[in-house]
């Protein structure tokens, strides 16, 4: 442990503000004229309130839903606070330092200084859902009211009976390389249907990462949303720009009319084939240089070869006379599965390039660039690497129409917000804060 004294101007001022962080980045400021003394203490023993579930009980019309839990202090351990959460949230609080956090800012109750051996939970906001996993948590504090250990504790709601048996029947059709149309019929037990498309397997992934941000508590719920719409009928949909010979599920998720979900029903398709086992390969045409609204474009053609799977592709300004480590460094980035300059939560929707790729980029007058392209074969084997190297015409007078470019120096599509090289940014996650009328009393 290291105290770091900061100031705004060490040469010239004292400090006046004493600032505690912790390892979230979060701290506490004391005004230095109040302070009266720092002190370090030591508590020995492990500072918990060891949770368990005893029983559930779904509440009756109008009421709310009961846990019974057990919550033990350790010895070390003066009081502490609880909550109850999805446990795909739970799962997200991964120290004991981000579940205090959590607890405190997120609407955990107490503290409480009492053990409780079968204490009864009540008064919970909505009723928990059918079917669905969530979690009691516990963070133990200290005589100093230093939040310390996590204690949790999973329970699953049991299934609400279904109202007869909803079910959604699907049929495939119109497979091609990078689509495919599905078409939806609900039966008589279905109130309605929503639908979302993954990669295979990749549905658990998703709810894993989206719902502890949006609130989701289980898989349902985010199908739900992501579907936007519900169906309550046949219905047939397409999915298009999808990857050769790639695994793909649809996720159908069904409720009846007491809007109850029914299991999830996965469909899995895969889309057709597409190039071969020999060379992949790229062609590279330059095309005419222009003008439109005061901004310079060059047109470049990519033309794969029939061997080809997907291929990627950028273009950037050379700076050196010798490209080779650029060459090399640009290479290597087209390499990869996924485009590194994105978030690993997002993918590039221009990153995978499939059939024949004609467009317009927004590059300078006079000025040297190299277009490059690597294709990948039904082996999933790399192709040579190509490369053309081009010096755009020398304009009199133009002005530079340039906006300022990332440190990768890619340039982009003209007209085009999103393009290959460009680096988004991750939302912040953030979970919200939440009211609460939770309770616990002993029983």
């Amino acid at each position: 442990m290291a105290l770091i004294t900061l100031a705004a101007d060490a040469q010239t001022a004292e400090p006046n503000r004493m600032i505690v962080f912790n390892k979230q980045g979060r701290f506490k400021s004391w005004n230095i004229n109040d302070i009266d003394s720092v002190g370090f203490f030591r508590t020995e023993g492990r500072v918990a309130a060891d949770v368990k579930v005893n029983k559930f009980a779904k509440g009756q019309a109008g009421q709310s839903d009961t846990l019974w839990i057990e919550a033990i202090k350790t010895e070390a351990c003066r009081t502490f606070k609880i909550t109850v959460i999805p446990t795909n949230t739970a799962n997200t609080l991964t120290t004991d330092l981000i579940a205090a956090t959590f607890i405190e800012e997120n609407g955990g109750i107490g503290p409480f200084t009492d053990d409780f051996p079968n204490g009864q939970m009540t008064g919970f906001e909505t009723p928990f859902k059918s079917g669905t996993s969530y979690t009691v948590m516990t963070v133990g504090y200290d005589g100093y009211g230093t939040a310390c250990e996590a204690s949790k504790a999973e329970f699953t709601v049991p299934q609400v009976p279904l109202i007869g048996n909803p079910d959604v029947a699907y049929t495939f059709t119109d497979i091609t390389p990078t689509s495919f149309k599905c078409k939806f019929t609900p039966n008589e037990d279905v109130a309605a249907y929503a639908i979302c498309q993954f990669n295979k397997g990749d549905a658990q992934n998703q709810f894993e990462m989206w719902g502890p941000m949006m609130g989701f508590d289980n898989m349902g719920d985010m199908i739900k949303q992501f579907s936007q719409v519900s169906f309550d009928g046949e219905y047939e949909t397409e999915w298009k720009n999808l990857k050769p010979n790639t695994d793909y599920e649809v996720a159908i998720q069904a409720w009846d009319a007491n809007g109850t979900y029914a299991p999830i029903i996965y469909a899995y398709v895969t889309t057709a084939s597409q190039g071969g086992p020999g060379e992949a390969k790229v062609d590279i045409t330059i095309g005419e240089f222009g003008q439109e609204g005061g901004e310079y474009y060059q047109w470049i053609k990519f033309t794969p070869n029939d061997q080809t799977f997907v291929y990627h592709l950028v273009v950037a300004e050379n700076k050196e006379e010798d490209t080779s480590a650029q060459d090399q460094e640009i290479e290597n980035y087209l390499k990869n599965e996924k485009n590194p300059n994105y978030p690993p939560m997002f993918d590039d929707p221009n990153w995978d390039v499939i059939g024949e790729d004609n467009d317009r980029w927004a590059l300078e007058p006079n000025k040297t660039y190299t277009a490059y392209a690597i294709a990948m074969n039904a082996n999933k084997e790399w192709g040579p690497f190509t490369k053309v190297k081009f010096t755009t015409p020398d304009v009199a007078n133009a002005p530079s129409t340039a906006k300022a470019k990332k440190a990768d120096k890619h340039a982009t599509r003209f007209g085009k917000k999103i393009d290959t090289g460009q680096m988004m940014t991750a939302p912040k996650i953030m979970l919200p804060a939440k009211k609460t009328g939770m309770r616990l009393i002993n029983k």
